[in-house]
Order: structure tokens, then C-alpha cells, then sequence
């Protein structure tokens, strides 16, 4: 199975709606948009989500779901049905040295599994 992954935060520079990534994400049928664990970022998510009109995973990337602070899991409660979001955990040492030739952290490995399985189960 194929995903196409979009940070969200780049579909504001981009243009989502009429521009050129709209028109491709609309071809494609397994989507999976990317965003941070915020108000802003999670309705960027859902203004993505809705202009393809169809399922797609969201990943939240920040602590996890249980402890988004009280305005995001607001904003993700009102999310529509056809948006199924996972959250993926933020490492502090990778948002500084970015990747290295070190192993992944545990914890980022385990998330990775876990949507990976989501990913499988999701339709098409």
C-alpha cells in the first residue's frame, strides 16, 4: 500500500485549495497529513481533510493525545468522521541534531509501528 504523507504547514505556503498539491492530492486515494499538536495545527489538518472530502489519517505530532493541552483536544473533538487521528511523539534531541546515524529512541520506533499498523487497517 502507497501513502502520501503532506505537512500541513506547508499546504498554507502552497496554496491546498487551487493550487497544483490539491489538485494531485485529489488523485490519489491514501493521504496522510501531518501537523503539530496546536489549535493552528490541527485546523489546518481539518481544512486539508475536508477540501479532499474523503478518509484520511491525521498525525499529531506532540505529546500524546491524553495530554494535548485542553484547547487542542477541543479543536480535534470537532473533527469530522472521515478524519482518524494518531499521535506521534516530538523528541526534543531529534527537533536539534535532526537525524543522525544513531538508533531511533524507543519511543519514536514504537509510535512508527503503531501507525504503521493503523495504516494498514485504514480503507481505501
Amino acid at each position: 500500500v502507497e501513502w502520501t504523507v503532506v505537512d500541513t504547514n506547508w499546504t498554507t505556503v502552497s496554496g491546498m485549495g487551487a493550487g497544483w498539491l490539491g489538485s494531485v492530492l485529489r488523485t490519489l486515494d491514501d493521504v496522510v497529513f501531518v501537523t503539530d499538536a496546536t489549535v493552528p495545527g490541527v485546523r489546518r489538518l481539518e481544512s486539508c481533510a475536508e477540501l479532499l472530502g474523503r478518509d484520511v489519517l491525521g498525525v499529531v505530532v506532540g505529546p500524546a493525545a491524553k495530554r494535548w493541552p485542553r484547547p487542542v483536544k477541543v479543536a480535534a473533538a470537532g473533527m469530522p468522521a472521515h478524519v482518524h487521528l494518531a499521535a506521534f511523539p516530538l523528541d526534543p534531541r531529534l527537533q536539534v541534531t535532526g537525524l543522525t546515524p544513531d538508533p531511533l529512541p524507543a519511543p519514536l520506533l514504537k509510535a512508527a509501528q503503531d501507525l504503521l499498523a493503523l495504516l494498514r487497517k485504514e480503507p481505501t
